[in-house]
């Protein structure tokens, strides 16, 4: 095939890589340049080429995209921003939420929002601490801090 093919398939790779950014094709982008690199130096093997293409890409893939997925999931988490940013915070009971009734509200750093339980039977009361689980909509999903 030659190393002209290998260079453009990975660089196609790569860019649809930059494109998508789902770790989904910079491993055959290695395979391919592994297989350019072999084609420098063994001429008139293509089916070997189309091996190290294979091996290259299957080992990357099996062995490199797990540690890269949690890499970039970890750089996500200390990289919150906006409302992401209250997950895990405290916020105080304004109205006693009952899902129920579908009523309550609670505040977080002077801002009143709509709040729900986690579970539909708890009732929070009044000036309790909850802790804030994640936002749905203009809700806050919250649950109880028990006091120690």
């Amino acid at each position: 095939m030659g190393i002209l093919f290998w260079i453009i398939l990975m660089v196609i790779l790569l860019v649809i890589e930059a494109a998508t950014y789902g770790l989904a094709t910079i491993w055959f982008a290695a395979g391919a340049f592994a297989s350019a690199i072999f084609s420098i130096f063994v001429k008139d093997m293509v089916w070997l080429e189309w091996v190290i293409f294979a091996v290259v890409s299957a080992i990357t893939l099996l062995l490199l995209r797990p540690y890269a997925v949690g890499k970039l999931k970890e750089m996500n988490r200390r990289n919150k921003t906006g409302i992401d940013t209250y997950i895990g915070q405290t916020a105080k009971v304004l109205e006693t939420i009952n899902n129920l009734e579908g009523v309550g509200r609670a505040d977080y750093k002077g801002q009143s929002w709509a709040a729900r339980s986690k579970d539909d039977s708890k009732i929070i009361e009044k000036d309790k601490l909850v802790r804030i689980l994640e936002i749905k909509g203009v809700n806050l999903i919250v649950e109880e801090i028990k006091e120690a």
